[in-house]
């Protein structure tokens, strides 16, 4: 897959997956170790956190679609 044709929820969960391996990281779980699920947990929990911003994001969109039609009615 080229870099600049990565999809706004992959770019979301790379970024979402980065805090969360820091923190898992910083409090001793080591991503990837054999005795834990750790990997899988956090691209899962990544995916999850991307569709709620990508949700969010829609809903902020909207708003503001919405009172830019508002507005130029007005005028």
């Amino acid at each position: 897959m080229n870099p600049s044709h990565i999809a706004l929820v992959d770019y979301f969960a790379g970024l979402a997956m980065q805090a969360m391996l820091k923190s898992a990281y910083d409090d001793g779980v080591y991503v990837g170790d054999q005795d834990n699920d750790s990997q899988s947990e956090i691209a899962h929990s990544a995916y999850a956190q991307a569709f709620a911003m990508l949700e969010i994001r829609e809903q902020i969109l909207s708003k503001l679609i919405l009172e830019q039609a508002d507005e130029s009615s007005i005028n």
